[in-house]
């Protein structure tokens, strides 16, 4: 399976996005539909929807994945909160919980890494909010979100699943192999030039002095990294 290119994506947007009664074309199209995240930006952030031309999303959006099994594609369509959710309805599936790093100040607290730490291993609660502040990070100057990829989900969601798992020292450093390239890589050269995943957590609470971000203690994964890879630079 394949994912679309930009011409079939655009038109997959014209068929299939514009309104509501498109994207209830989707079911009768007999596209396979999943969601694959439901996230909130960071205030004043704004990201591409795939809904009403060239209409943008702010405080959350919902990512979907749209299989079409008989051309061997899929597409992962951006929407907002109601429109998001109208599709899900109509699909018959539910929408997750909203991941946030934050709290905004009115009471919504975050629940990325599954709501807090309680009842899940301290390593493992540690690895899922150093995944979801590597997301933002990747996202931070992104337009058109896609949902993560390789190691960030295959690891997410292994940890969200099993609150008892242990993390494996592996996977600590295929995280930190991963936030290692987005740091060297181009957009975070031609943009803040962060260091490290430290630098940009205090990025974001100088920038966003009004919401109190999650504690990101990751002195358990660090551990871990340093016993088995003494050599290796830890970008958390």
């Amino acid at each position: 399976m394949r994912e679309a290119n930009n011409q079939e994506r655009e038109r997959f947007k014209r068929e299939y996005c514009c309104s509501r009664e498109a994207r209830k074309s989707m079911l009768e199209a007999g596209f396979e539909i999943t969601i694959e995240a439901h996230e909130a930006l960071l205030p004043g952030k704004k990201v591409d929807s795939y809904a009403f031309g060239q209409r943008t999303i702010k405080d959350e959006f919902i990512i979907f994945r749209v299989v079409d099994r008989k051309k061997g594609v899929c597409y992962f369509p951006v929407f907002g909160i109601t429109e998001g959710r109208e599709l899900a309805k109509s699909a018959g599936i539910a929408v997750p919980r909203l991941l946030r790093l934050f709290n905004d100040g009115n009471g919504g607290g975050g629940n990325g890494g599954g709501g807090g730490g309680e009842g899940r291993r301290q390593d493992n609660y540690q690895m899922l909010l150093l995944i979801l502040f590597a997301r933002q990070l990747m996202t931070y100057h992104v337009q058109s979100p896609k949902p993560m990829f390789g190691p960030l989900k295959r690891i997410y969601e292994n940890l969200l699943s099993h609150p008892n798992y242990g993390v494996a020292t592996s996977e600590v450093w295929e995280i930190n192999d991963a936030i290692a390239r987005f740091i060297k890589g181009e957009t975070n050269q031609r943009n803040e030039k962060f260091r490290n995943i430290q630098d940009f957590i205090i990025h974001l609470r100088e920038r966003y002095e009004n919401l109190n971000f999650r504690n990101a203690d990751f002195g358990l994964l660090r551990e871990k990294l340093k016993k088995k890879y003494p050599s290796e630079e830890s970008y958390f």
